[in-house]
């Protein structure tokens, strides 16, 4: 005959209920946290295309007040010692910079200007921490990125009559390629730095693979592109390739608005 269990009685788990309870946690942890750091990614993904967005908005409006001049150096940040044209070396306004001037995006011509408001419109949620990342940005020296963006310099340079000319910008209505298919800012890799020549980037026709190019391996395998008529999208690494070096050089052309070697 059996007793009745007291109430009060606890049951204790058997060693093997509770290697049973853990491994479901383990599997159910090995399931949660990539689905997690996807959804991070995109959440990253979708902060950088606004922020390139905004940029992009800024350039366009900075082109619109300057009799249709579509910038080039000191589009982000200053740099007086190479300043082209020359009225880039006209001093930011007065504050107390974290770091060297002209490594600072609040003295480029979008900030001082009012066009961008934001110091993190320049930067990349997913790589604003540049030291834990392990690079060193060109004219930064400081914790967290100033610019992780980049413009195409392909397309001011191809329009320059004069090939030794260091001055890039160029009338936007000369941009002879369809705007909507003309890369205008990218999101680097910072393979070689980031803020490399105050931001500009001249892919010229060379393997990107070798080359500080779109970065696709920060957010969600992909990286953002936006174009001349202010659009912007994510590209895959294979994507970018085939339109800047693997579909051949008049592609690469026509998606740069121009090749350094082959100008129009």
């Amino acid at each position: 005959m059996f007793s009745p269990q007291n109430e009060n009685s606890v049951h204790a788990f058997s060693l093997v209920e509770l290697l049973i309870v853990i491994a479901i946690i383990a599997v159910l942890a090995a399931v949660a946290v990539p689905a997690v750091s996807r959804a991070i990614e995109h959440g990253h993904k979708a902060t950088c295309l606004g922020n390139m967005r905004t940029l992009s908005a800024g350039l366009l409006q900075y082109t619109a007040d300057n009799n249709n001049m579509f910038p080039g150096w000191g589009w982000a940040y200053n740099d007086p010692s190479y300043a082209k044209p020359p009225d880039r070396a006209t001093p930011p306004p007065p504050f107390k910079p974290r770091e060297p001037s002209h490594g600072d995006v609040r003295c480029g011509l979008l900030m001082r200007g009012g066009y961008v408001t934001s110091e993190s419109a320049f930067v990349c949620p997913a790589k604003r921490d540049i030291k834990a990342l392990g690079y060193t940005p060109w004219g930064y020296t400081g914790r967290y990125a100033g610019c992780t963006y980049a413009l195409n310099g392909e397309a001011g340079a191809s329009l320059r009559r004069n090939v030794n000319d260091a001055n890039i910008d160029f009338p936007l209505a000369a941009l002879r390629t369809p705007p909507a298919g003309t890369v205008m800012l990218i999101e680097e890799s910072g393979k070689n730095s980031w803020q490399y020549d105050n931001d500009i980037v001249r892919f010229g026709y060379h393997n990107p693979d070798s080359i500080d190019s779109l970065g696709t391996t920060f957010h969600a395998d992909v990286g953002n592109v936006v174009f001349f008529d202010g659009s912007a999208r994510s590209m895959t690494w294979k994507e970018w390739r085939a339109n800047a070096y693997d579909g051949g050089k008049e592609r690469a052309r026509q998606f740069f608005g121009g090749l350094d070697g082959f100008p129009w």
